[in-house]
């Protein structure tokens, strides 16, 4: 496999969401890492909103831990190694294989390999990666955007990274934004960053209307951006996803810092967690994490 230099990688992601911990007060930072700790169960992995132990909710909660310079424990890297070695589906496999780049999960490297074979597995014939299953005939946006960062966290390029240029002109939408699938209809602010971020990682591409499509998911008062430009209100998944794919490709948006960091300061709550927009009743370490990395990339 072929190095790649490119800069979408599971260790930039945790270094930018570092610098918007050190932007918490002493008392903030306290309340926050109070908070992860919280999160984590008894065999070292990450609750989700049951409170039962989650992969996914883990692969947030370890990025989050590093951003705070909280040493992961022994116990979460044996989680993240048994989840990584029998991991029967995309989602797991690809984000356990990104949190193996930046923890000693397996000290040898040896088992990267195996594991990226068993993700192209997951390859779809038209070209991107399917949360669904094993070689299906279509897959997402998301998941092409998961395996571009499990294999740029291990400093390799993407196999037949021509495969996905096509798959992305296919969910290209008239109006700029990114379907999910090739048969969905519209596009949304996480689609439609993920797309920027793969179509500026693989080919260089900026395609301008993609960019105006966010600008459009802006409201208003300008804090934080919706999932749509329909859409009611804004949530902090969508404003992190926009304004790394903002990050990425050097389009700064200073201009919208103070009304960003009020939008992010009203997410947080008494436990020193975030939630995913006003009208949410809970933190979790999701939302945690892509408040720091928001804070991270405006500070």
């Amino acid at each position: 496999m072929n190095k790649t230099c490119t800069r979408i990688t599971t260790e930039d992601l945790v270094s930018i969401a570092s610098r918007g911990f050190k932007t918490f007060s002493d008392t903030d930072q306290t309340k926050l890492l109070d908070f992860l700790g919280s999160q984590r169960l008894p065999d070292g992995s990450y609750m989700d909103r049951s409170g039962k132990s989650d992969p996914y909710y883990t692969y947030f909660g370890v990025m989050a831990s590093e951003a705070c310079a909280s040493q992961s424990s022994a116990m979460t890297l044996g989680f993240i190694r048994k989840t990584t070695l029998t991991a029967g589906d995309f989602i797991n496999l690809s984000t356990m294989i990104q949190l193996c780049s930046i923890l000693p999960v397996f000290p040898g490297g040896n088992e990267i390999k195996p594991l990226l074979t068993e993700l192209e597995s997951f390859r779809s014939k038209d070209g991107s990666y399917s949360v669904r299953g094993k070689h299906m005939d279509s897959g997402s946006t998301y998941a092409a955007y998961l395996a571009l960062l499990a294999y740029s966290s291990h400093g390799l390029e993407i196999p037949e990274k021509e495969r996905i240029n096509e798959f992305t002109k296919k969910v290209l939408l008239a109006d700029g934004s990114f379907a999910n699938e090739p048969e969905t209809p519209t596009g949304t602010a996480t689609t439609s960053s993920a797309g920027i971020i793969l179509e500026s990682a693989i080919s260089g591409k900026k395609h301008p209307k993609t960019i105006e499509y966010l600008e459009q998911c802006l409201p208003e008062d300008k804090k934080g951006f919706k999932i749509t430009p329909e859409a009611p209100f804004p949530d902090l998944l969508s404003t992190s996803a926009a304004l790394y794919a903002f990050y990425h490709i050097d389009l700064e948006k200073n201009n919208l810092r103070v009304k960003i960091l009020s939008f992010v300061s009203e997410l947080r709550m008494g436990s020193g967690g975030f939630k995913s927009m006003l009208y949410d009743d809970a933190a979790d370490t999701e939302f945690t994490f892509h408040a720091m990395l928001v804070l991270g990339i405006i500070s």
